[in-house]
């Protein structure tokens, strides 16, 4: 989630001590809801909040920028859902691990009433999507997911085909007709997986290297841990590689700042299949349960003419 992008913050500022009339984009609950927040937890029970700002980063959850005598906190207000199989408990530890190796923002509280998670706000900009396809900017990030894949084994298991069989038994299969059309492709894909496993190479991985969950400061500090887990680390290569539009070139270059080991690029073909897969599985869930945004509808048409074209190849 993009924390510092001002121009998606609805509205301006908000204070506590205002009138009954809400900006626009404000609902009279939300700072309500951040000072029942605030006063569940020992820790902030005390904090005074001087200014709430709603953001609109982020397609599940609500985001908000709190203003307090104790400093600026950043809180999300989780969305529940069976299908992504997100644990927050086990986020809010995986946050205090990333800040540990100073890979993330400094979680604050956990509150578990709400399903809130409060970290600081840290004030950098984001890594644009031009910016991280430059030569530097790939040796960059390859050493920092290394330095991800290096950390320490969990239990908490979220591996690329758990999810998408996931996703796959969540949809009415008999009314989707996009699930009819790309059901050989999910297949292959599976078999495929199954066939390139090693156990050797499943690490702790971020599984969401999406361009807007970087910020850009003195390092770089990784956001939305929401998915982390052990998983194979050629998944989040790949997503890595998807989500960036890496050429070959790029590629090359990105995947050797990330191994001095030549890696299987079979394999890592695979993985990209099964990323796009991931994508489109994902988005179909969420027009499942009623999402009606542009944004839905736009992108199950994006996923699915990629998906198209890869299975016409295989066939």
């Amino acid at each position: 989630m993009n924390q510092l992008q001002q121009s998606e913050i609805i509205c301006e500022t908000l204070t506590l001590a205002e009138s009954d009339v809400q900006p626009f984009g404000f609902y009279k609950s939300d700072p309500i809801v951040v000072e029942q927040i605030f006063s569940n937890l020992p820790s902030l029970k005390k904090v005074a909040i001087s200014r709430v700002e709603k953001l609109t980063e982020g397609k599940n959850n609500q985001n908000f920028k709190v203003y307090t005598d104790s400093g600026v906190f950043f809180i999300k207000i989780c969305h529940t859902s069976e299908v992504q199989g997100i644990n927050r408990q086990v986020e809010y530890s995986i946050l205090k691990k990333a800040y540990g190796a100073a890979l993330g923002v400094k979680p604050i509280a956990f509150d578990l009433k709400n399903n809130s998670i409060i970290t600081e706000f840290i004030d950098a900009p984001v890594w644009t999507f031009k910016e991280i396809r430059t030569a530097e900017a790939l040796k960059i990030f390859g050493e920092y997911i290394r330095k991800i894949h290096e950390l320490s084994p969990i239990s908490h298991i979220y591996h690329i085909k758990d999810l998408l069989d996931r996703y796959w038994h969540s949809l009415n299969l008999n009314s989707n007709d996009t699930i009819k059309k790309i059901q050989k492709f999910i297949e292959i894909t599976r078999n495929q997986l199954d066939a390139y496993h090693q156990s050797s190479d499943i690490k702790f991985c971020h599984n969401d290297l999406y361009y807007g969950n970087f910020l850009k400061g003195q390092k770089t500090i990784f956001l939305d841990w929401e998915m982390a887990g052990m998983n194979d680390s050629y998944s989040d290569l790949a997503a890595f590689i998807h989500f960036h539009h890496l050429d070959n070139q790029q590629t090359e270059l990105f995947l050797q700042a990330y191994s001095k080991i030549s890696l299987n690029r079979d394999k890592l073909a695979i993985h990209q299949d099964a990323i796009l897969l991931r994508e489109l599985l994902w988005v179909l869930t969420k027009l499942q349960e009623g999402h009606t945004d542009y944004f839905y509808a736009d992108y199950r048409q994006r996923c699915l003419k990629a998906v198209m074209n890869k299975q016409a190849k295989l066939l």
